[in-house]
């Protein structure tokens, strides 16, 4: 898969104006469960690129993508790569930072907090399957409160309803 193409965007221009909304174009070789997709992009997102002059050539080259990604987040200053050496001598270096995976954690729970559907999302991330899509649903110990939050005001703030009793106070 070229990580290079993740970039290619379609922009629609009349006379420097958007005249659709915009989408990203994921094709067959792109995407990681090999199925190509288009994705409109959100109105945020299309703002940013298109106060952007467009560049040409290659974001990353391929070899190694996460040295480059490594690398391009501690420009941005959104990682630290440390500079460390082996008992034997070996100069290696250690990433702390934002990793690729960590976008795709964010999507999934943006989606879903959102309000999205699972299955909608599922498919806007590419997860063909529920269980790798949970891998990627962290439940937060915030997110079981607030669930407990709505199931108390859905109940009439407190009252619980059990099956074939009458709701008591509480």
């Amino acid at each position: 898969m070229d990580p290079n193409r993740y970039i290619l965007v379609q922009r629609n221009y009349v006379h420097g104006a958007f005249t659709t909304p915009k989408s990203i174009r994921l094709e067959q070789d792109q995407t990681k469960n090999e199925e190509p997709r288009t994705m409109p992009l959100p109105a945020i997102l299309v703002m940013m690129l298109s106060e952007m002059e467009p560049k040409r050539g290659k974001v990353f080259d391929g070899t190694n993508l996460r040295t480059e990604w490594a690398r391009a987040c501690e420009a941005v200053g959104l990682g630290k790569i440390e500079k460390l050496k082996s008992e034997n001598g070996n100069a290696w270096q250690k990433y702390n930072g934002l990793i690729v995976h960590d976008l795709r954690r964010s999507a999934v729970r943006n989606l879903i907090n959102a309000g999205v559907h699972e299955r909608v999302a599922m498919s806007i991330t590419g997860h063909k399957t529920r269980a790798v899509f949970d891998r990627y649903h962290i439940v937060s110990p915030t997110d079981v409160s607030s669930a407990m939050q709505r199931l108390e005001t859905a109940n009439g703030h407190g009252k619980v309803a059990i099956k074939g009793k009458k709701a008591r106070g509480g």
